[in-house]
């Protein structure tokens, strides 16, 4: 699992995915914080996920039927159902029927 702080120095990356990286959280969370939960997290507010559609980034989700490959825009789309987050008072998509498998993009995690 490829996270936040991986990003940061990693030169394969970007320099504006780095930076969306180094803007989405605290860097005490960064070195704890993935790409795949940030994106999973469905936070409209993320500076991270928006780099990531801004670079064309594909989901890799699995779930009964399969493996399936969505553009991260598509793969957002849940019909706007959602339930509490215990962490952040907050709220979350509920995704019961697949899981983020790989994001591909100019950096594949």
């Amino acid at each position: 699992m490829t996270t936040l702080h991986d990003m940061l120095d990693d030169d394969r990356v970007p320099t504006g995915l780095a930076g969306a990286a180094q803007a989405e959280l605290p860097s005490t969370l960064r070195t704890l914080a993935t790409v795949g939960g940030t994106v999973a997290t469905g936070d409209p507010d993320s500076v991270l996920v928006a780099a990531l559609l801004v670079h064309d980034a594909r989901v890799e989700l699995v779930g009964p039927g399969g493996y399936e490959m969505l553009p991260l825009g598509q793969s957002a789309e849940g019909g706007g159902s959602r339930q509490p987050c215990d962490y952040c008072g907050g709220s979350r998509p509920i995704r019961r029927w697949r899981l983020c498998k790989t994001i591909h993009g100019p950096y594949s995690v």
